[in-house]
């Protein structure tokens, strides 16, 4: 990908991935009408052709993570939790959450099983 446009995924993510445990309320509210959301952000990369185009062709990967940390923190459970029910390393759990290793079908199966859910992929109909 190129460098550039993985510089400004990184500081569009990273802007807005702000906790509540580093702020206070008065910096939270402050910081809120201050910067902008990660979709404004996006939306203004996404005018960018060339951004739009590596962004779409991420988007499969990113899907991946998304749906793993959503299934994992919708039953509030923690990497180390997880890694503990699944038999998988916490730090590769990590590694996939962050998009630095790829899961084979098998290791998604294992987190499924993990989290008491079914593994379902699906092929759907470009726009």
């Amino acid at each position: 990908m190129n460098e550039s446009i993985e510089i400004k995924l990184d500081e569009a993510y990273k802007q807005t991935r702000m906790t509540e445990e580093r702020l206070s309320n008065e910096e939270i509210f402050s910081n809120v009408r201050k910067m902008k959301t990660f979709d404004e952000m996006l939306a203004k990369q996404m005018k960018d052709e060339e951004f739009k185009k590596e962004y779409e062709a991420i988007q499969p990967e990113m899907d991946v993570i998304r749906a793993i940390v959503d299934a994992r923190t919708s039953q509030n459970l923690t990497q180390k939790e997880l890694s503990e029910r699944t038999g998988i390393n916490q730090a590769d759990i990590s590694k996939l959450e962050n998009g630095t290793k790829n899961p084979s079908i098998n290791l998604l199966k294992r987190l499924a099983e993990g989290m008491g859910m079914t593994l379902k992929i699906e092929f759907v109909p470009k726009h």
